[in-house]
């Protein structure tokens, strides 16, 4: 019976890390993301944004 629980266990908590690192990583490259369109439309204004590529190619 031990067994079987801890095999019920263990993917549990593997999931929840995984969806925990996904959130971090999401969040991470849509901090990156704000601010390098922040950066482009800084330095060189509304002209052209090449920032929007970037974050799919990311995916």
């Amino acid at each position: 019976m031990e067994p079987t629980k801890k095999d019920e266990g263990c993917p549990r908590l593997f999931v929840l890390f995984f969806v925990v690192a996904l959130a971090v990583v999401f969040a991470i490259m849509f901090a990156v993301e704000v601010s390098f369109v922040h950066f482009i439309k800084l330095y060189w204004g509304n002209r052209g944004q090449p920032c929007f590529f970037i974050f799919p190619s990311l995916l």
